[in-house]
């Protein structure tokens, strides 16, 4: 990764010289995909670079204050289950966005945003759950996935703040209806979508968790307007003395610091650690002031100031400020939207395996290495894999009918992959099928060395103007552990009368990570049940095969 400056945005533009981040080589030969940086200034001034992707993880090292070279040593933040890594610092904690899953599956692209969060640039950053994204079973909190809506593939994010000081995800997507290039052999098209950004019992979520949005039905900041009540304003400074003013509380910048004073004369400055242009955005709610010194309002402001606003007053720039704004200060949403309703367990399509498989059970290739005992299914992984189109027709799948409108399915599972070895791509978990060209599933998957929670998706998809293909992929969920909840929660989309299936997993059984959701077609009549597969010649003449343990399968609505 290289560096170029220039006096202006418009350039001219003059090359650094040398890469910031050398080629850097991959432990079984050739490179780490060293491609995607974002940069972090510190409050102390100290800056850093963020880069990498599924062929290494993603990095993290100090610059040198202009920014055009490392200095210290390379610190591995997350591991290779993520790309396009992004941080903003809020509320006194550094949050890594990271994308994860497949970038590019047409209709079935999965990529998705996820957080961790740590008191250091450097990490370790975990989950909500306090799982590391550093980790075999990797952690990390949803921050925006499909919902079943046009959307697939919400990812590689970067954050920006309005005029209202409303904070908002930028992202791309791929619209599942019409997801490629015409005529293009398969070029995928990204649009850029904007969401708004919340944050909620200390995490982000677009849309209160709701997802991306279909229609503008809310939309950033821009305009300046005058205003009473609670505001902000905000404008560049460039020299000492200028600043923005607004309900009797100025905010300047003053011999290297941000200066803040009430109507009161009290005052308070705290330094602002690179001698740098910048903005000074000032936010009064109720009777709190809040100014903040940023370098490029990408959230990583160089300088914070709080104290008590006493009064109102006009809102005015200060010392010659430019580009001079005030707008009503946004309202924070507090409260995530609901998840879906868990109902009473359905006997008539559930199975507590105490005497055998339960009624209602049909077996496509009865496998040999099933069997219930002690309580539980116990099911061994087979070679044979849905997404191979050599082995599919031969994967054995214990399928049964499911019910009629909303209900959840709900498994317990055991899986004796364990940690840190490469035992590809051995996996279990509830499946959801029609036939071999269109099913869901949601797995514990072991792949590399890593172990995920993985709702995989394969269709047949028809592209305007084109030949039909068959696509696959996979949107990540929270992370597995020894023993792990999974659940698809069914409903009907309303507009499309689809069949909407929402993942989550839990590590305990009663904390839930609600993630992605993915669609089949009205008029379809899909089948619920179990799998165990993904398993290779290789990987069992190394480990065996891994034994998946299911301790029941339960239907509640």
């Amino acid at each position: 990764m290289g560096a170029a400056t220039a006096p202006t945005p418009a350039g001219p533009w003059t090359d650094s010289g040398a890469p910031v981040v050398a080629p850097r080589p991959a432990a079984g030969g050739g490179f780490q995909w060293t491609i995607d940086p974002a940069g972090f200034t510190d409050s102390d001034g100290t800056r850093y670079l963020y880069w990498g992707s599924y062929n290494g993880g993603i990095h993290a090292v100090r610059l040198t204050p202009d920014g055009l070279r490392t200095a210290g040593a390379v610190t591995d933040v997350a591991r290779d289950r993520f790309e396009g890594a992004y941080v903003v610092k809020h509320d006194g904690y550094y949050y890594l966005f990271g994308s994860s899953s497949n970038c590019c599956a047409g209709p079935t692209t999965g990529y998705a945003v996820f957080a961790g969060r740590s008191r250091s640039p450097l990490g370790p950053f975990v989950d909500r759950e306090g799982h590391d994204l550093n980790a075999s079973r990797t952690g990390g909190t949803p921050v925006v996935a499909s919902n079943g809506n046009r959307w697939v593939g919400t990812g590689h994010s970067s954050v920006v703040t309005d005029l209202s000081g409303q904070q908002w995800l930028a992202y791309h997507a791929v619209d599942r209806t019409d997801p490629f290039v015409t005529n293009s052999n398969g070029w995928l098209l990204r649009p850029m979508l904007l969401d708004r950004l919340d944050w909620i019992d200390g995490w982000p979520e677009v849309n209160a968790g709701t997802g991306p949005s279909e229609s503008s039905k809310v939309s950033p900041v821009t305009t300046s307007t005058t205003t009473a009540g609670n505001v902000r304003t905000e404008a560049d400074v460039t020299d000492a003395g200028q600043g923005v003013s607004a309900h009797g509380v100025t905010a300047v910048l003053s011999q290297g610091n941000l200066k803040v004073t009430n109507r009161a004369g009290f005052s308070r400055s705290v330094p602002v650690p690179l001698n740098v242009p910048g903005t000074i955005a000032l936010e009064v709610r109720g009777d709190q002031a809040t100014a903040e010194f940023s370098e490029d309002r990408l959230g990583d402001p160089l300088a914070t100031v709080q104290l008590p606003a006493l009064g109102g007053g006009p809102a005015s720039p200060v010392g010659g400020a430019a580009n001079f704004s005030v707008a009503p200060l946004f309202k924070p949403v507090t409260r995530a939207a609901p998840t879906p309703r868990i109902g009473s367990v359905d006997t008539q399509y559930s199975d507590e395996f105490t005497n055998g498989l339960g009624a209602g059970w049909t077996w496509r290739n009865v496998s040999p290495d099933a069997t219930v005992t002690n309580g539980a299914l116990h099911w061994k992984t087979e070679a044979n894999d849905l997404t191979d189109n050599n082995t599919a027709a031969k994967a054995s799948l214990l399928l049964r009918d499911q019910p009629t409108g909303n209900f959840v399915v709900e498994t317990k599972l055991h899986l004796d992959v364990g940690t840190g070895t490469v035992r590809n791509y051995q996996q279990a978990g509830l499946l959801v099928y029609v036939d071999d060209e269109n099913w869901m599933r949601l797995d514990h998957v072991a792949g590399g060395t890593g172990r995920f929670i993985e709702f995989g998706k394969r269709m047949r998809f028809t592209p305007v103007g084109a030949p039909s293909v068959v696509t696959f992929g996979g949107a990540m969920i929270g992370p597995p552990a020894e023993t792990t909840w999974l659940r698809l929660a069914h409903d009907v989309v309303p507009q499309t009368g689809e069949h909407r299936y929402r993942a989550a997993s839990s590590t305990d059984g009663k904390h839930w990570v609600w993630g992605a959701a993915w669609t089949l077609p009205a008029g379809t009549t899909p089948r619920i049940g179990l799998v165990s597969q993904g398993s290779s010649a290789q990987t069992e003449a190394q480990y065996g095969k891994a034994t998946a343990q299911f301790d029941y399968f339960r239907v509640m609505r």
